[in-house]
């Protein structure tokens, strides 16, 4: 009689467990039930999903990959320009304000500036966004400025030498600096190195 009792509370135990197992096993089949599954992602732009993240390629960014990494700059600026080097010191501190436009290109990774240093003829400044990081491997709030965009700026004697800037954490500011030389009021070459701080236009 013991033996079959023991025998039944084996028995019942052994069913228990089973049923557990069935039910474990079957919670973590359930769709979705993976947190780093892929399942239901969709990266957009070529980009490809690992761990249940999108991994975007250069150019992209956001959650499934759907944002150019230059939508940030595009739009329209409040700039405050100010020289900060000079050979001449007659235009240090020299202070100018305009508005900016920056425009898209046909790339994820560039844009343009317009009304460069306030001058209605100086468009088309392309600004590349940094995408080989040594440090980061990419950063797309950092850019450079192609100085061979600026060519028709050469017919007024107007020379983009370098420049380079970034955008802030929030959108909210661009800080860009470039070194020019010109030919000055006295007909002189003269070499400007300019900051400029942008913020976005309030209409």
């Amino acid at each position: 009689m013991v033996n079959n009792k023991r025998s039944l509370i084996i028995a019942a135990i052994a069913s228990l467990l089973t049923f557990l197992s069935v039910a474990y096993v079957s919670s973590c089949s359930k769709p979705g039930a993976n947190k780093y599954s892929c399942e239901g992602v969709v990266c957009q732009n070529g980009g490809y999903c690992d761990s249940a993240m999108c991994r975007c390629p250069v150019g992209y960014e956001g959650a499934n990959c759907s944002i150019p990494v230059v939508a940030k700059y595009i739009g329209t600026w409040d700039a405050t320009q100010v020289v900060t080097v000079t050979d001449s010191i007659h235009y240090l501190n020299d202070t100018i304000h305009y508005v900016a436009f920056l425009k898209k290109t046909a790339t994820p990774t560039t844009f343009f500036i317009d009304n460069f240093t306030g001058n209605p003829y100086y468009n088309e400044i392309i600004c590349v966004v940094d995408t080989v990081n040594k440090v980061t491997g990419w950063n797309s709030s950092d850019f450079v400025v192609d100085t061979i965009s600026g060519a028709n700026m050469i017919y007024a004697h107007y020379m983009l030498q370098w420049g380079y800037g970034d955008i802030s954490s929030d959108d909210s500011t661009i800080n860009m600096a470039f070194s020019v030389k010109y030919i000055n009021k006295t007909v002189n070459w003269e070499t400007d190195t300019v900051y400029i701080k942008m913020t976005p236009h309030h209409f």
